[in-house]
């Protein structure tokens, strides 16, 4: 069965109804199998429902997916790639169920921190904002803090933000964490204080 459907899927007539099938019976994936989707993963132009194939890939709940996405994602222009909000869904998950940061180049680090800031606040910012506060990199910290105290992002870019500051930067979070306090917005004073309670804690331990 597996070999027929490897087959499937290395042709590109035939690839999407393969990639269906996958999607309604994920247990059919094996370790060729997993090769084979790490491989279309660098060839999003001939996925026909790419939101149907992050959400199986994230699935897997395997970590070598993680590098082919960040290679894909790392070279991606933003106006060619419908597929790209797909991929950073895909990333995010899988970066959630590492317990440390995931080592990351300084190319991958740069390009989420400018969809973080430049992208308008929307989904791209928000989703690069959660990569990076999973990201073992020096350079996101300054990415990080630009987008915890940056009021037209989404509360939720700006809280996942202060969460990487403070598991990743946390000798930043007290200078971070004074401003945000009295910030405009309600959900970014509340997410400050339970930071700053956590310090406090720590600190007595």
């Amino acid at each position: 069965m597996n070999t027929e459907l490897l087959a499937k899927l290395d042709s590109l007539d035939t690839r999407n109804a393969a990639l269906a099938m996958l999607s309604e019976n994920p247990e059919l994936i094996d370790q060729t199998i997993c090769e084979k989707l790490m491989e279309i993963i660098a060839q999003p132009e001939s996925i026909e429902n790419t939101n149907r194939f992050a959400s199986l890939i994230e699935e897997t709940e395997d970590p070598a997916f993680i590098q082919p996405l960040i290679d894909k994602v790392s070279t991606a222009k933003l106006e060619k790639a419908p597929w790209l909000a797909d991929y950073l869904y895909a990333l995010v998950m899988l970066l959630d169920e590492r317990e440390e940061a995931y080592p990351a180049e300084d190319t991958l680090v740069h390009r989420l921190g400018d969809w973080l800031l430049h992208t308008g606040g929307g989904e791209i910012s928000w989703k690069s904002g959660d990569i990076l506060s999973n990201l073992s990199n020096p350079n996101t910290q300054d990415y990080l803090t630009k987008g915890a105290l940056d009021q037209r992002l989404f509360h939720l870019t700006r809280i996942a933000c202060l969460s990487g500051i403070m598991n990743l930067h946390r000798e930043h979070a007290p200078a971070l964490l004074e401003k945000l306090l009295n910030d405009p917005n309600e959900e970014i004073r509340e997410s400050a204080k339970r930071a700053e309670e956590f310090l406090q804690r720590a600190s007595t331990d």
